[in-house]
């Protein structure tokens, strides 16, 4: 299986028609948008193998190699044939690993023959499920009413939709919310101002939504995630610090410009930062859903 080529936007049709296969939620971090924009710090490769969409990461920091679940239509005797295809090329490295695997794909690895597989899973990679009804109802409770109130009677914000005109305005707020409280070393998965940017560079796409939030015509808050059929997936948001209500009225924004059929939001894994998993626990009700790695080892 080698002869890999570098994943860009133009494979996103192809891409979409094998994930188009699966059913259910996906992970938060396997889409092509949110791929493409940690490029710089994970190079992704893909490559399609009779009805498998592969890809194989390259792991510039961590100097590890690993692979997404591979997308596409599952049957025991394929997804043997191409387990065993990804373990002859990875050997030298072993285990294999795969990364982003689903409760409901876990029961390939166990059917496999001549494997061992290792399943492991983390809180903190999991993803926070939100009923939309219920995120937006907590927006609208007594404290979180009262900040937006007090930010949009002292702020006088203006909002705009995200463009990819808004690169360096982006960049400024990843300055002011993020960087100025942190050391660069500390950016152990690729500079934040970095994957923004990448983002909004991709060709634009109907499954984007993004807002950018200004007061006294500087730039202080942004948020930006892609639909996934009737679920809408948080892949970025930066508040500047010192605005009461901000996030609220951000949030609460957001979530007035998706399109009707969303009724699901998943708010990504809070990385296993105590601040961000006390936030997401209180701000509404959810359901964790859990991202497996699988280290498969040949047996004999």
């Amino acid at each position: 299986m080698e002869g890999y080529d570098i994943l860009t936007e133009a494979e996103k049709t192809e891409y979409e028609e094998k994930a188009g296969k699966m059913k259910g939620l996906f992970p938060s971090t396997l889409s092509m948008e949110s791929i493409l924009s940690w490029k710089n710090a994970c190079l992704p490769e893909y490559r399609v193998e009779g009805d498998y969409f592969c890809i194989r990461i390259m792991d510039r920091i961590r100097g590890k190699r690993y692979y997404y679940m591979p997308l596409g239509e599952y049957h025991q005797e394929s997804f043997q044939h191409l387990i065993e295809k990804l373990w002859e090329e990875n050997k030298e490295s072993s285990p294999l690993i795969i990364v982003d695997v689903r409760d409901e794909e876990l029961g390939w690895y166990r059917g496999l023959h001549g494997f061992s597989c290792t399943i492991s899973d983390q809180d903190s990679y999991s993803d926070y499920i939100y009923r939309r009804a219920d995120l937006k109802e907590s927006f609208e409770k007594q404290r979180a009413r009262y900040n937006k109130r007090y930010f949009i009677r002292k702020y006088a914000p203006e909002k705009r939709k995200l463009l990819r005109s808004d690169e360096n305005s982006c960049r400024n707020v990843v300055e002011c919310a993020y960087c100025a409280y942190h050391s660069c070393k500390e950016c152990t998965n690729g500079c934040l101002k970095d994957t923004i940017s990448d983002f909004l560079k991709t060709s634009d796409s109907g499954a984007k939504y993004g807002l950018m939030i200004s007061s006294g015509g500087i730039d202080i808050g942004y948020a930006a995630g892609i639909v996934q059929g009737d679920c809408f997936v948080f892949l970025f948001k930066k508040n500047c610090h010192g605005y009461r209500g901000l996030d609220e009225y951000l949030q609460t924004e957001l979530l007035n410009e998706l399109p009707e059929e969303v009724q699901w939001i998943n708010y990504t894994e809070d990385m296993g930062i105590d601040g961000i998993r006390a936030y997401k626990k209180k701000l509404a009700p959810y359901h964790l859903k859990p991202r497996y790695k699988v280290l498969v080892e040949r047996i004999g």
